[in-house]
């Protein structure tokens, strides 16, 4: 099942309307083993109490943040087109939520392509500057040494 823009203006003035409706799918998708996908617009990721509660009820909080709107980007995100923060994994069934998921070092990019979306681990490039690798002296200078 899917909700897209979710307590957007077609919702009305009060945006705390979306919070029983959110609890009561969440019980709903739970008694018929469903899944949910539901998106949230911008403007109630301004309002950090209801930001807050929604990501309480909540199973999975994954946050995509595009490029696009951003003028200063680093270099070494030109080949993707954001960043994808995962914030809570379910705990089903378990004590805890796997913590090797949620590290802060985890980060996570995509790239939208035409007929995919693909998710990869961010791994800086190497450094292959000859000053990084490579002494800066002359090999043709020969020493001279005494024993």
């Amino acid at each position: 099942l899917g909700v897209l823009s979710l307590g957007d203006v077609l919702w009305g003035d009060d945006p705390h309307r979306v919070l029983p409706f959110l609890l009561a799918l969440r019980a709903l998708l739970r008694n018929c083993m469903g899944v949910g996908l539901v998106t949230i617009p911008s403007s109630l990721h301004d309002k950090d109490d209801l930001s807050d509660k929604i990501g309480s009820i909540a199973d999975f909080l994954v946050k995509l943040t595009s490029f696009d709107s951003q003028e200063n980007v680093s270099p070494v995100y030109k080949d993707y087109h954001g960043i994808i923060k995962i914030s809570r994994i379910s705990s089903l069934g378990v004590l805890t939520p796997p913590t090797h998921l949620l590290k802060d070092d985890n980060e996570l990019v995509f790239k939208s392509r035409r007929n995919k979306f693909e998710i990869e681990k961010f791994h800086l490039p190497p450094d292959l500057s000859v000053t990084a690798s490579r002494d800066m002296k002359d090999p043709k200078v020969k020493k001279n040494i005494d024993f």
